[in-house]
Parts: C-alpha cells; sequence; structure tokens
C-alpha cells in the first residue's frame, strides 16, 4: 500500500436506530478516523433514525430491501410503509418466523451485493444466538458474502459466551474473516477460550469517545444535584440481569441501615425493570435517597456532578459510561467484571470492588467517610487525561496489518 493512500473502508451494521452502545461507539469511532481513512456505512436493514448523527464524511451505502423488512421494528415504521410493502414485510415476517432468522440472511445475502470494493470490511454488529440459533443477526454473514474487499474484520461487543457463541458457531462464523475483534482483553480471553483454534486472529480494540462533545454538553446545564449530600449516579440501562440495578437498592438500604442517611443516588436511564423496582423503593421506604430520573439525552451533566458514578453490573465488555464520567472528572466505583482493571484503575480514577452488595456498599461508604480518599480519585482524573490514543492506535494497526 503507498504510503499515502487512503485506507476505503467499510462498516456494516443492520440498522441505525439511534439506540444503544454498540450504534454509539460506532458514531464515536468514524468521527474520530483521520483523513488516512476514506469511509463508508452500509447499513443493510436500510433505516437510519433521523436522529442519528452520522458524520458528514461518511459514505452512505445503500442496504437489502428484503433485510429491511427483516430487521425494523413494522409498529414504529408502518406507516412509512406503501400497501405493497405492508404485504412485503408480512412475507418475510412469515419466513422468518417459520424458517428462522438464520436462514432468511444467508438466502438474502446471495442475491445481494454491495457495490465497489474496499480495502477493509468491517462487520460492526455481531450476531446473538439463544440455544445455537441465531435470534438477532448481527452483519458478518453479509460482509462475507456480499462484500468484496482486501480484509475482512468482525467485532464483537460483548462476553462471546453471553452472546451465545461457542466453538462450533465461532468456527463457522469467522473461518473466512482475517480478523475478530474484542471491545478488551478481558473479552478476548473468554473468546480464545472459547475458539483456541482463532487465538492468533482474535485481536482487540477499545472503543473509542467524541469527548469535546461530552465535556461540552456536561457543562451546558446547571448542577441537577443537592449540594448538601453525597450524591451518586447510576446511568445504565434498568435491568435486573446485566446492570443489576436491584443491587442499587439493595447498597440503598444498607447505608440508612448504616445510619448514612446523608445520600442521594440518581439512576439514569430506562428498562425493563423499571416499574417493579420503583414499587421496591416505595416498599422499602427509600423514595427520598433513591431517584429514578429515566432516561436523559444528556447524563453527563449527572455524571460531572456526581460525588461517585457506580456501575453495579454482573458482568459488562467494555462500558463506555465508565469512561465517559472520567472524562467529565468523576470517580468510578465498578464490580469486578473481567475488564474492569482495563477501564478503572483501581485506588487511582476509582475503586474496583466484588459483586456483592457488601462488597459495593463499603467501597460507597470508604468513599463517603475519607475525603481524602475522594479528592485523591478526582485529582488523579485532573491530571491524567482521558484520551483516544490507544485505542486508535490498536484500530489502526488491525485495519492496516
Amino acid at each position: 500500500m503507498k504510503k499515502n493512500k487512503k485506507n476505503k473502508i467499510l462498516f456494516v451494521v443492520p440498522v441505525m436506530n439511534g439506540i444503544g452502545g454498540i450504534q454509539s461507539s460506532l458514531i464515536n469511532l468514524m468521527s474520530n478516523l483521520g483523513y488516512e481513512y476514506d469511509v463508508y456505512l452500509c447499513v443493510i436493514g436500510n433505516y437510519i433514525d433521523k436522529k442519528t448523527p452520522i458524520p458528514d464524511s461518511v459514505k452512505i451505502v445503500k442496504g437489502s430491501k428484503l433485510l429491511e423488512y427483516a430487521y425494523i421494528d413494522y409498529d414504529k415504521q408502518k406507516d412509512r410503509f406503501s400497501f405493497f410493502e405492508k404485504i412485503m414485510f408480512t412475507l418475510i415476517k412469515i419466513i422468518k418466523k417459520t424458517l428462522g432468522l438464520q436462514f432468511l440472511v444467508n438466502t438474502i445475502s446471495r442475491f445481494f451485493k454491495v457495490k465497489g470494493h474496499f480495502d477493509t470490511a468491517i462487520a460492526f454488529s455481531n450476531d446473538i444466538y439463544r440455544d445455537g440459533k441465531l435470534i438477532m443477526g448481527g452483519a458478518n454473514r453479509i460482509v462475507e458474502k456480499s462484500v468484496s474487499a482486501d480484509k475482512k474484520h468482525g467485532w464483537i461487543h460483548n462476553e462471546a459466551h453471553r452472546e451465545g457463541l461457542t466453538e462450533t458457531i465461532s468456527k463457522k462464523t469467522y473461518k473466512n474473516f482475517d480478523t475478530i475483534v474484542n471491545v478488551s482483553y478481558g473479552c478476548k480471553t473468554i473468546f480464545d477460550n472459547i475458539i483456541p483454534a482463532y487465538k492468533e486472529k482474535s485481536k482487540v480494540a477499545y472503543n473509542t469517545f467524541k469527548k469535546e462533545e461530552i465535556i461540552k454538553k456536561a457543562n451546558s446545564e446547571t448542577n441537577p444535584f443537592s449540594n448538601n449530600v453525597f450524591n451518586i449516579v447510576t446511568v445504565a440501562r434498568v435491568d435486573n440481569t446485566q446492570k443489576r440495578i436491584d443491587k442499587v437498592i439493595e447498597c440503598g438500604q444498607l447505608l440508612v441501615e448504616n445510619g448514612f442517611t446523608d445520600f442521594k443516588w440518581y439512576i439514569v436511564g430506562d428498562g425493563p425493570n423499571m416499574s417493579e423496582l420503583q414499587d421496591l423503593v416505595k416498599d422499602k421506604g427509600l423514595t427520598k435517597y433513591i431517584i429514578f430520573e429515566g432516561r436523559k439525552s444528556n447524563p453527563f451533566v449527572y455524571m460531572k456532578h456526581a460525588d461517585v458514578m457506580v456501575m453495579t453490573s454482573d458482568y459488562e465488555a467494555y462500558p463506555m459510561v465508565s469512561k465517559e464520567s472520567m472524562i467529565v472528572g468523576t470517580p468510578v466505583i465498578c464490580t469486578q467484571f473481567p475488564s474492569a482493571n482495563e477501564v478503572v484503575d483501581h485506588q487511582k480514577n476509582g475503586l474496583i470492588t466484588g459483586f456483592d452488595t457488601i462488597d459495593i456498599f463499603k467501597a460507597i461508604k470508604e468513599c463517603m467517610v475519607d475525603p481524602n480518599l475522594l479528592n485523591s480519585l478526582s485529582n488523579y482524573l485532573k491530571s491524567n487525561e482521558v484520551t483516544n490514543e490507544k485505542a486508535l492506535a490498536q484500530f489502526d494497526s488491525i485495519v492496516r496489518s
């Protein structure tokens, strides 16, 4: 490759509906790529939400109309379809239900082709399996069968076994890919244990961030908190499976029972367990202490003005919210998921604690009773800027290898 030649790179995803960490990480990455990349985006389901901030420099490649029927949420989009399109959607839905999404994607990929040739093609959204069946199609099959490129890479955005990847599925999915990219070394170790044969082509590339935008948003609104109490924030999907927001309530109860009543804990986000957790807070008499803020377009102002940002998750791949909190200067307390030591430097910019509620409680209590510790964590963040340098170097190394 000539030194000054731009790398013509194609990212492939099912849809861009403005929701979810994968889409955010893709937008961040495309925004951070330099002039040496000529960036294309193929949204194979043909749907990009109007509010999705695609960088102006990115060229959009048309996807598959049939996959649009397979991937989009019909109830939210039906008003834009013609009568004929509604009939096609119904037919595709029947095929999807009877023969499975795997059959549908495999069949369509034989006929749908992305025009042009690329130096690099990236299946940025991974498939998700349950009990060996494809339940959510990513972009792997389309990149493999429908794209012409010198190099092909597949991204995995979670712990591989959480996505239902087994040795058999991984071997079949990634046999024609040059690289399988994990978003943390913790995730890479999990993937390598599932399929040791692919260990050499299994790599790591961290998520990137739009720092200037995060800081600008964090400074755009006034402090939402009371200044005379210890303010805790958790920014997460409100669920009890991965994010374990139920532990927030348990920790809040422990704080009160142990005499720590000078705090408020704000939960920013929405999710499947919201109503039942709100009822639980009421039942336990904790409404004064635990406040559900719902989903916010600007969670960064909450992060900036909190004393600590707490993650109670049972598992994470490479949580973007932790770095976002650090970017605005707020220390993080997180559980010891596999990539925890890659996002938090223990006792420097935050604390890593056990999964048990009592462990999380003790870490919060430590910050509440020891202002010197909290000042030390905050001062470290002031003098150790969070950058995209390592993440972009990892990406560049993969793409140009």
